[in-house]
């Protein structure tokens, strides 16, 4: 894919609708691929709530993933509420890893009170893919563990919050390691980047020129 040059991007949404900037589209292995504009590119996996039938869902992904507009393998990862097992949910996510590494797409990672699990997965697989944590909502700590091991972190409605730790951690996190998302909410991206601009008291012209580099150093070769 070319890189891009300036813009909204938004790495991570549930809903195609129009913007006149880069759109990352959630697309799950087993749905066709839409026909969309330009600006609209897809990542593809198995979220750890959906596994039943996984085993055909790796192949439906396995045939998607030679289409350029697939530049991302996810949502996927493991989550302490999904009603399947943690060995089976990292079974899964470590075969999508290994389609990552094969096919040199990032991860988009959804990850929900199992980082412990996910920093020893990455640390274990010695990955040499950018990962994404999508909708990142947690601790300060917990972020400086992610990007420690090569992650970046993608924001969206969380921003909106009142929690002052997490508000503070989006007011101080290094800005290279950002991208920002709607995922399933209501959200417009423009709304996204406003808030994130408006926390970090910086111009929208410069957080979009920062965004657009950190996505052409992950997606763009």
């Amino acid at each position: 894919m070319q890189s891009s040059q300036q813009g909204y991007i938004d790495i991570h949404t549930h809903k195609a609708t129009k913007s006149t900037g880069i759109v990352v589209y959630n697309n799950f292995p087993e749905d066709l691929l839409p026909e969309l504009t330009s600006n609209f590119y897809f990542s593809s996996g198995i979220h750890p709530y959906y596994l039943n039938d996984w085993e055909l869902k790796v192949d439906s992904l396995l045939q998607k993933l030679n289409d350029s507009r697939v530049i991302a393998i996810g949502e996927c990862g493991i989550d302490a509420y999904s009603k399947y097992s943690f060995d089976l949910q990292k079974k899964v996510f470590c075969l999508q890893i290994e389609l990552s590494e094969k096919y040199e797409k990032p991860l988009i990672v959804h990850c929900v009170k199992a980082f412990n699990d996910l920093l020893q997965i990455r640390k274990y697989c010695r990955c040499s893919m950018p990962w994404v944590i999508h909708g990142f909502s947690g601790s300060a700590e917990i972020a400086q563990k992610c990007i420690a091991e090569g992650m970046l972190l993608s924001f969206g409605k969380h921003l909106f919050t009142q929690n002052l730790r997490f508000i503070t951690l989006a007011k101080n996190i290094v800005i290279s390691n950002v991208l920002l998302e709607t995922d399933d909410s209501e959200l417009t991206i423009f709304d996204v980047y406003k808030q994130f601009a408006d926390i970090r008291q910086m111009g929208t012209e410069e957080l979009i020129g920062a965004i657009a580099t950190n996505f052409n150093r992950c997606f763009t070769k």
